[in-house]
């Protein structure tokens, strides 16, 4: 489940740090947040994100919802690339978001 697996304080947000952590662990979904050089891709974290109470957080249904691109339930290494590609089911679709622009419209 992606909150036990990234939620480490279980506060219901995932904040950088904790996907970072999650990430650096091994972590199943976190694993699949590489760049081209195999290091974490920030930008998926922060084209997602929200600044709540003055940091970057995202909660688990939103992570779900906006990068299971194939609407299974899962988030796969398929998904990340869909994402990465433009392709999204989130009604609330952040296409025009500058940060979505600069991290994968460059692509």
């Amino acid at each position: 489940m992606i909150s036990d697996e990234m939620d480490s304080d279980n506060d219901g947000y995932i904040t950088f740090e904790e996907i970072k952590n999650s990430f650096d662990n091994n972590g199943a979904i976190a694993s699949l947040f590489v760049n081209d050089n195999g290091n974490f891709d920030a930008a998926i974290f922060y084209a997602i994100s929200n600044i709540v109470d003055g940091q970057y957080k995202v909660t688990p249904e939103l992570l779900l919802a906006w990068l299971d691109t194939d609407n299974n339930g899962k988030i796969t290494s398929d998904d990340i690339e869909r994402f990465k590609s433009g392709e999204v089911v989130d009604p609330t679709s952040f296409k025009d978001s500058p940060v979505y622009i600069d991290a994968y419209s460059k692509v």
